[in-house]
């Protein structure tokens, strides 16, 4: 075990498991109406969670939450600010068993819909959109892109993990990440916030809101973000790589016309704007050594980037723009037509509470987004050469999310023996795609500007129509022991509009394509049955134990490249031949999950503490595999349950506060997984077998993580000034690169990022410097493996660089 990883285990058990919860912690049941928790007055900055409360707030009415059997996390909208958190990403590194990266996956790069959320280890095939193992909500309603924009809206973000099935329905098999909504006071306040730093790294953030009448309330915020880019490029005259802008503009309503009616309404637009990613690759020509197969493949440490080198061209040719950027997401030129990733998206929902009667409410939720992105980039990331495969190969990625859900809930009201909820559910889900590129193919000294080949893989289309009915019954069995049962059932409708790569040969017989993708669409209802059953234990009025068991189900979906060659016998033959029985529609995934845990205070409530151990195992598990077919002289991706991955592991996060002054906060987690089945035909060139993933671990999360911080504040004399200052370490362990065929044991190398933060603060203003990676640590964050269009192979590394050392002031001023 290495020194950073003891040292991270021996502060973790310094601070007494570090197991309590940075804001707050509620249980995987979402009820829309249970939003604000107030700060604990003594201390702005510590929510009520610190003082050993677990808290919600229904109209003006808290409910104790610290003995839910659920491993949960929370970050408060304190903590968030504190923090500088922008993103999801960089909230993963604040809590246990989340792994999330900030650039798309191979060459795409950017913020884009298609980045999966890692829960537990759990990284698996096509986990994005309505096929997702995890998903953000915002108040509940799922969000299909991903991520939402930062602002200063967000009363906390609650980490859940585990199946999630029961509250959320589709898309949460490993688990969820719910942004909550601050309630509107009854007086104005506003927040606006400006900071600078390295990299001409700028931020403007600003929040006012408040009451117009009694019953009606009011809000309005809006940001924009932007750093310059944090990485040269290699290539003379290039802009810099890494560049980013996010602007942003959200509205709040609140209207309560009497005291048991409430509904609130939020609406937010945001775009990003960002540049050619910083992105090395490791070229396909540093294949080195032999696996058993017929083809090398890469062992050892990887290089750096300096070694590697950073290069993309970005001289888009005229011939290129008209054709790459002609997307379906891009009518009427809503992008511009240069390279990078840009996104634009609108989100809103309305929640509605009725308190039917003193012990009964009727929730309602209703929502709706639309997230488009199209992504532009030049595959080769190595200078031309008349040697190359390729002479360039310029390409478009394009993404569409749509969702709108309604969701009615009945739920008993006050801390009775017997407490119940039920309700009903509806999700409508469209995850589209299309990939365009514009290549020269095999160029030479003599020739070295062949002619261009176009290539469009056309619309994907994969849609969801989720039907769901929920309930469940909690049970006080003597005053210290409840039982909890809850369920879903869901029947999700999935329909599928193959891409049709070779429409001349699958749609000879149809008057166009169009007509030829209507009569070839793929619907399936997949029905799915998510229970989960738990014991708590008060064992002291501070002290609660727990077990539970519960199930999650993964959509299942369609090979939508095989209706074009469901009929010819040879294709089916060779994909028999090499994976097995294959069909159109494939299963859902299953996982079976076991919970035991511990979470209370100690000292007077100075010290929280929450610890769980998990096990679970994931099966018919969903499996992409790329066959090569020799009757159409190309490959054909399948995917199949044949699969099976067995995870374990300790979560464990708290917050001690030493006295007046000093408060330390931290987690921990360690997530085991192995796959105990596996098919992989890609492996067979390399290994000379198709189980040789068996008894490895699934790639793109590390098995080790976690994070300590300190915090300190004081008077500073008798100014009327406080000062303060916050330092924090996070420990990412060795992450496996191999995520295409799962043979090779090369890894990542561990980051430890360190946080400084230090400033001033005196009645409404705040005056902050930090810096943020102080050891710079620029290890990877995250690689795929892929296609090398200069060596014109399939093995090439591709590494996505992170934020490198930043220096910055910020200031905030509130009212």
């Amino acid at each position: 075990m290495s020194a950073s990883k003891i040292g991270l285990l021996t502060a973790t058990a310094a601070v007494a498991v570090l197991a309590a919860f940075p804001a707050i912690a509620q249980s995987g049941s979402v009820d829309p109406a249970a939003a604000a928790q107030p700060a604990n007055p003594e201390n702005p900055g510590v929510t009520a969670q610190n003082s050993g409360d677990i808290v919600v707030t229904a109209r003006g009415r808290q409910e104790s939450l610290k003995d839910v059997p659920v491993s949960v996390s929370a970050v408060s909208g304190e903590t968030l600010q504190k923090l500088n958190v922008q993103s999801t990403n960089q909230l993963t590194a604040y809590v246990p068993s989340v792994h999330f990266s900030d650039t798309a996956p191979n060459y795409f790069g950017g913020r884009l819909q298609n980045r999966p959320i890692i829960i537990r280890g759990l990284n698996l095939a096509n986990s994005f959109g309505v096929s997702a193992a995890a998903l953000v909500f915002l108040d509940g309603a799922p969000v299909l892109g991903s991520e939402l924009a930062p602002g200063l809206d967000y009363e906390r973000i609650e980490v859940l993990r585990g199946p999630q099935s029961v509250q959320f329905g589709r898309s949460t098999m490993a688990g969820a990440i719910n942004y909550v909504t601050k309630d509107i006071g009854n007086s104005w306040h506003g927040n606006f916030e400006a900071s600078y730093g390295s990299y001409d790294s700028k931020s403007l953030i600003a929040s006012v809101s408040g009451p117009l009448t009694d019953a009606l309330k009011v809000g309005l915020s809006g940001s924009t973000i932007s750093n310059d880019g944090y990485y040269k490029n290699g290539i003379a005259g290039s802009e810099r790589l890494g560049a980013r802008n996010t602007r942003s503009i959200a509205g709040r309503i609140q209207w309560e016309p009497t005291s048991r009616l409430k509904i609130k309404g939020y609406i937010n637009y945001f775009e990003n704007d960002d540049g050619p990613p910083a992105t090395a690759q490791l070229s396909a020509s540093a294949d080195n050594c032999s696996l058993g197969g017929t083809r090398l493949y890469y062992c050892g440490a990887f290089p750096n980037y300096k070694s590697l080198g950073l290069y993309t061209n970005t001289n888009l040719p005229a011939s290129a723009t008209g054709f790459i950027f002609n997307s379906f997401t891009n009518p009427g030129g809503r992008f511009d037509s240069k390279l990078g990733s840009q996104r634009k998206a609108a989100l809103g929902h309305v929640i509605g509470t009725w308190d039917v009667t003193d012990g009964i409410r009727l929730s309602s939720l209703t929502a709706y987004e639309w997230d488009a992105s199209l992504s532009a980039n030049n595959g080769k990331l190595k200078p031309d050469a008349p040697t190359d495969g390729y002479n360039h190969y310029f390409f478009s990625a394009s993404f569409l999310s749509k969702s709108f859900s309604q969701e009615f809930r009945l739920s008993s009201m006050g801390q009775h023996r017997f407490r119940w909820t039920a309700g009903a559910s509806y999700n409508y889900g469209e995850s589209d795609q299309q990939f365009r590129v514009d290549s020269q193919l095999n160029p030479t000294a003599a020739n070295p500007n062949p002619a261009e080949a176009l290539f469009d893989t056309g619309v994907q289309f994969d849609k969801s129509k989720a039907y769901g009915i929920f309930g469940g019954a909690y049970y006080d069995l003597f005053e210290p022991l409840t039982i909890s049962v809850e369920a879903r059932y869901q029947w999700d409708k999935r329909t599928g509009v193959p891409q049709f790569l070779y429409p001349s040969a699958a749609c000879a017989a149809y008057s166009s394509l169009s007509e030829c993708r209507d009569a070839n669409t793929l619907t399936h209802t997949f029905g799915s049955f998510s229970p989960r059953a738990a014991i708590n234990y008060k064992i002291t009025p501070e002290l609660t134990a727990y077990v539970s068991a519960s199930r999650g189900n993964r959509p299942g979906g369609f090979n939508l490249r095989l209706p074009a060659y469901i009929n010819n016998a040879a294709v089916i033959a060779d994909l028999v031949r090499q994976i097995g029985p294959v069909n159109l529609a494939y299963k859902e995934e299953r996982l079976t999950n076991y919970e035991i845990g511990l979470k209370g205070s100690a000292l007077d409530r100075r010290l929280n503490f929450a610890v769980d151990f998990y096990y679970g195992d994931l099966t018919n598990q969903q499996i992409l595999n790329n066959a090569f077919i020799a009757a159409i002289n190309n490959s054909l991706q399948v995917t199949s349950n044949v699969g099976k991955t067995q995870i374990y592991g300790v979560e464990a996060e708290g917050s001690l506060r030493l006295n007046h002054m000093i408060t330390l906060t931290g987690d921990f987690s360690w997530n085991h997984n192995e796959i105990k089945k596996y098919l992989c035909t890609a492996c067979v060139i390399y290994t000379g077998q198709t189980n040789s993933s068996i008894g490895r671990a699934l790639s793109g999360s590390p098995e080790y993580s976690g994070s300590i911080a300190l915090d300190a504040t004081d008077d500073l004399g008798q100014t009327g000034w406080k000062w303060f200052g916050h330092v924090d370490y996070a420990y990412t362990g060795k992450i496996s690169a191999d995520n295409l065929v799962y043979i090779s044991d090369e890894t990542l190398n561990a980051r430890n990022v360190v946080n400084l933060r230090a400033g001033v603060s005196r009645d409404h203003l705040t005056l902050e410097a930090f810096v943020t990676n102080l050891t710079n640590d620029r290890g990877y964050e995250s690689s795929t493996t892929g296609q090398d269009y200069a060596a014109n192979r399939f093995t090439a590394f591709s590494f996505n660089l992170p934020q490198p050392r930043i220096f910055g002031a910020r200031a905030q001023y509130k009212f």
